[in-house]
């Protein structure tokens, strides 16, 4: 047991770039089939607009004319601010009218997420 151990230890030491790249890909590959399996299970494959088949859907959606990139890296100076803060009050007021944020909103009957519950009828054996 000892002379496998040490025989893994020299090959690895040996060829240390070699193992850390595959090291790597086996963790990415994992982690991606990880996170693919969690994007099934959780429903959220069923929201998703990039799947084949919704590219109707797609070319329905418009992009809004009046939603303009703000400037990360120009001067900070009086006009930025109050450029900045006239597009939150705008955002914020949208959002006012919208009303209070409720939780049924975004359930899963309200959003089809559930399947239909199938009637099972047990009977009883006597």
């Amino acid at each position: 047991m000892v002379t496998k151990f040490h025989r893994v230890r020299e090959f690895v030491v040996a060829h240390q770039f070699a193992c850390f790249i595959i090291l790597c890909v086996v963790i990415a590959l994992v982690m991606t089939l990880i996170s693919l399996e969690l994007y099934r299970r959780s429903g959220a494959i069923k929201l998703d607009m990039s799947r084949p088949g919704y590219e109707a859907v797609r070319t329905e959606v418009e992009k809004s004319s009046d939603d303009q990139p703000y400037d990360s890296s120009g001067p900070l100076n009086d006009s930025a601010i109050n450029d900045f803060e006239n597009r939150i009050k705008k955002y914020q007021s949208e959002l006012d009218e919208l009303g209070t944020y409720d939780n049924s909103i975004i359930s899963d009957d309200s959003l089809n997420l559930t399947e239909p519950a199938e009637s099972s009828t047990t009977e009883v054996v006597q």
